[in-house]
């Protein structure tokens, strides 16, 4: 992993890393699974929530302020 990827996932994805091919790979599995047959025409992010991150947000959290 490049240190600068890794730096960038510290501080930006909550999960605190990049994701990898046994992540991609797990959620491909699920929807192989009959168990996934419910699921339909649906976008699956696998990002350890960086899509639902923002500074911001923890900010407002820590600090107890609104966003502006």
């Amino acid at each position: 992993q490049r240190p600068q990827a890794a730096e960038y996932a510290k501080k930006f994805i909550p999960f605190g890393r990049v994701g990898s091919a046994e992540d991609i790979a797990a959620a491909v599995l699920f929807f192989c699974l009959p168990e996934s047959e419910f699921t339909t025409g649906q976008t699956l992010l696998v990002d350890g929530a960086h899509a639902s991150y923002l500074p911001e947000r923890e900010k407002m959290v820590t600090e107890k302020k609104p966003l502006t």
